[in-house]
């Protein structure tokens, strides 16, 4: 017996801050239409403690979806922001770059945001009104008269007109679209931690 195809209006595959955006986005600009997201994890808060910078632009959109609000008791505004480059033992440290001033009055340029908090808003929106697929894996993408169908690991199927890939850098949806990417290693590695300082200066070189 084949299995019958659950339709969808859009299916997005990814349920990073991405996903949860589009998905949010969709409910609130396309009244009635069922949307489901997919992701190979279970769809919960992480158990994250880094944060994201959130451009003024994006902080926006939050705004506009009405999810800023529950962010923006954690969020951090940054004020400025200085690049440079040395190394170990150079007697000086040559500033390339910086970023400082609002892009309107009182609005920083950026915010940082503690991921979980992130999720937490977006998941709390999307929850009765988006159908959430997770945890589950897709095994086979093809397409049909209809559009694109997706086999789930469960043996669920599904088919959209339109499927939104949201699963990452390295998306297998992507790859398996044939859509490529031009890119190149920069040849560098990055050390992202948390540091709690006292209260001094408002500066601090690393």
């Amino acid at each position: 017996m084949v299995a019958a195809v659950d339709r969808y209006d859009v299916l997005i595959v990814g349920g990073g801050p991405v996903g949860l955006s589009m998905a949010l986005s969709l409910t609130r600009f396309m009244a009635g239409a069922r949307i489901g997201l997919v992701d190979r994890r279970p769809m919960s808060v992480p158990q994250d403690s880094r944060a994201s910078a959130i451009a003024a632009g994006v902080r926006r959109v939050f705004e506009t979806l009405g999810v800023w609000e529950t962010m923006a008791a954690q969020a951090q505004p940054i004020t400025a922001m200085n690049i440079t480059d040395s190394g170990v033992g150079d007697m000086a440290r040559p500033l390339y770059l910086r970023f400082e001033g609002d892009v309107g009055p009182g609005e920083a340029f950026a915010h940082m945001v503690p991921n979980r908090v992130m999720a937490q808003a977006l998941l709390d929106d999307i929850t009765d009104i988006v159908d959430i697929i997770a945890p589950v894996e897709i095994t086979h993408r093809d397409h049909d008269s209809f559009g694109t169908r997706l086999v789930l690991s469960n043996g669920r199927q599904l088919g959209a007109a339109l499927v939104i890939a949201a699963d990452g850098a390295q998306s297998n949806l992507r790859q398996g679209a044939g859509i490529g990417v031009v890119g190149h290693d920069y040849g560098q590695n990055g050390i992202v931690t948390t540091i709690e300082h006292e209260p001094g200066p408002s500066w601090c070189r690393l």
